[in-house]
């Protein structure tokens, strides 16, 4: 006859043993799960942390496309539409290389671009303002032209112009270049003799003017169903 006894001892054994295994498997992932944290806590404290990717390579590849057939398409700057000015350039009557000196017999042309910026002067506009008196209010009147940034006459009737503004506003706000290496560019580049606070006043004038859009994009964010944040910027 079958013992109950016995049977219950084999089926109480068999659970330890599944328990057993259970634990077993349950502490080897622990250990790995440790050491993985303890990785991502060592790894956090070096430089280039969020961009490691482990161990470097035994025999890494060379960086670079690699030449042959696979090298795919490469990219070529295209040949400008417009041409301000075309020069040519001779073929020499004698090889340039040392201890040569031999004829040259020319084949042909090849064309080569050069994208250049053009010498930058100040361009200097005067304004002749009429001017005159209300003959109701008896308040000075004058003109204004849309060119204009300013009504100033008399000791404040020089100014810098818009382009002169906004390349400081570019400057500062896009490039991050301060007030007065902003001044020493413009006074190296163009000739433009300008104060560090000259600079930071046109800017803060700048920005009253662009409060308005300013406020305006801020309630179209508001009023958007959805907004993807952009964290490519440095």
């Amino acid at each position: 006859m079958p013992d109950p006894q016995a049977d219950r001892i084999a089926e109480l054994e068999a659970a330890l043993a599944e328990r057993d295994r259970r634990i077993a498997e349950l502490d080897r992932r622990v250990a790995e799960l440790e050491r993985l944290i303890e990785e991502l806590r060592r790894g956090g404290k070096r430089q280039a942390a969020p961009f490691s990717k482990g161990e470097p390579k035994p025999d890494p590849k060379r960086p670079g496309r690699k030449p042959g057939k696979a090298y795919g398409r490469q990219a070529v700057r295209p040949v400008p539409e417009k041409i301000d000015e075309r020069i040519k350039v001779a073929c020499p009557e004698r090889c340039d290389r040392e201890g040569c000196r031999g004829r040259v017999m020319p084949l042909g042309c090849s064309s080569q671009y050069q994208l250049d910026l053009p010498p930058v002067v100040p361009r200097v506009t005067e304004f002749i303002v009429g001017y005159g008196a209300c003959q109701r209010c008896y308040k000075t009147v004058q003109g204004r032209h849309p060119r204009q940034i300013s009504d100033a006459l008399g000791v404040g009737a020089v100014h810098f112009g818009p382009g002169v503004i906004a390349w400081a506003a570019v400057l500062k706000t896009v490039g991050g270049v301060s007030f007065e290496k902003t001044a020493t560019l413009l006074a190296e580049m163009l000739g433009l003799e300008v104060n560090r606070s000259t600079l930071c006043r046109a800017l803060k004038r700048l920005g009253r003017k662009a409060e308005p859009t300013y406020e305006g994009l801020i309630e179209n964010i508001r009023g958007s169903p959805v907004v993807y944040p952009d964290e490519t910027e440095p």
